[in-house]
């Protein structure tokens, strides 16, 4: 009895471990406009809406070699989720702004969505994430 309970156990935690290898869903990202080849490109994932966009529960960062780059990211679980892109020039892991706010870096986010006075809200930014999502953004450089 004790190792027919054993083999349930192990079956479900192995079927949870396939399910969700199976359901994992990944995103494919290129950024243009990049403005020169200084520094990096900072991805950051974000999955709550009171993260965004300066929270991100997973991120990368890409050494700039041209005017665009590409990041993936693969294991993902399916559910909404936006994008924060800065071109962090100097290495320093922050936007930099001048005095009044204005950003000094290249920045950008998920549905191409603009930022006005502030960074735009989560709800414009999202998307549903179920296999697969791909996105040109176009980093934006004043």
């Amino acid at each position: 009895m004790r190792k027919y309970l054993k083999n349930i156990v192990l079956a479900l935690i192995l079927s949870l471990v396939v399910n969700n290898i199976v359901n994992a869903a990944n995103i494919n990202i290129k950024v243009t406009n990049i403005k020169n080849i200084k520094g990096v490109i900072r991805v950051g994932i974000i999955n709550k809406e009171k993260d965004f966009p300066y929270d991100a529960f997973t991120g990368k960062k890409v050494t700039v070699s041209g005017d665009s780059v590409s990041i993936k990211f693969t294991g993902l679980a399916p559910g909404e989720y936006a994008i924060a892109v800065h071109h962090d020039e100097n290495h320093n892991d922050k936007l930099d702004k001048n005095v009044f706010g204005v950003p000094l870096e290249g920045y950008c986010f998920s549905n191409n969505v603009k930022a006005l006075t502030a960074p735009p809200k989560f709800k414009y930014a999202k998307f549903i994430l179920d296999t697969s999502f791909s996105q040109t953004l176009k980093m934006i450089n004043l």
